[in-house]
């Protein structure tokens, strides 16, 4: 026998269905807009919240990287994030500071402690920006020599010295 409720519900949720696919599709839901930003405009990897995340070329936050993303370049940590973006002031310090960040033996780059962080967990401080910069092929090298989980600090002339810990003011 015909049961014309059965048959309306099955109707409406079948309609509703296809309703619902039809605005997935329009409004692409389900693809975030991020995920469509061009290759090109994404700039550096930076750690904000305990994740890291690709900026644009405009520092904007775009989406959190993928595991693998981070063997491929250093990341920025350090940074100030407003309204989901990075003061413009770093971000065009992060610019002036791609060839550090590109570079193969680093894998951090601290904004705040003004140091770098190498491969082999070394810790490297410095006074200026320049100074990094100025003396990355020489650092490449001497990175060789250096023990693993130890800090440095490298001097304006490419002067690499250790820095030993203790304990100040005993007897």
């Amino acid at each position: 026998m015909f049961n014309s409720q059965r048959f309306l519900f099955a109707l409406t949720l079948i309609c509703l269905t296809a309703f619902a696919a039809y605005l997935i599709r329009l409004n692409d839901f389900g693809t975030s807009s991020a995920l469509k930003v061009d290759s090109a405009d994404r700039l550096v990897l930076v750690s904000y919240k305990e994740r890291l995340w690709w900026i644009s070329t405009k520092g904007e936050l775009l989406y959190s990287a993928k595991p693998e993303s981070v063997l491929s370049m250093a990341f920025v940590s350090g940074v100030s994030v407003n309204d989901l973006k990075i003061d413009p002031a770093q971000l065009r310090l992060i610019e002036s500071l791609r060839e550090v960040i590109t570079d193969n033996k680093i894998v951090e780059v601290d904004l705040q402690e003004k140091c770098v962080v190498t491969v082999k967990g070394i810790v490297i401080y410095f006074d200026k920006w320049e100074d990094i910069i100025a003396n990355l092929l020489s650092l490449d090298s001497a990175v060789s020599r250096m023990e693993p989980r130890s800090e440095y600090f490298l001097t304006a002339n490419g002067v690499i010295l250790k820095l030993r810990g203790g304990q100040i003011g005993t007897d």
